[in-house]
């Protein structure tokens, strides 16, 4: 899987949330909170780092 794609996926995911199991705000908070743990990670700098993190989240977010 390209990492683009992968960057995406994981913004998708924060920002559709999960509409169709809405009736568990416990289940929505944990749904948010992996996809921006997934994100943090790959801002480590031993990953891809911070700069070049946060251009692939902006370019997916303008994209969605």
């Amino acid at each position: 899987m390209r990492m683009e794609l992968f960057y995406f996926q994981a913004v998708e995911g924060i920002l559709d949330g999960l509409p169709s199991m809405s009736n568990d705000p416990e289940l929505v908070i944990r749904h948010r909170d992996i996809h921006l743990r997934v994100l943090k990670a790959l801002q480590d700098p031993r990953a891809y780092g911070v700069p070049w993190t946060n251009k692939q989240v902006t370019r997916c977010v303008s994209w969605h």
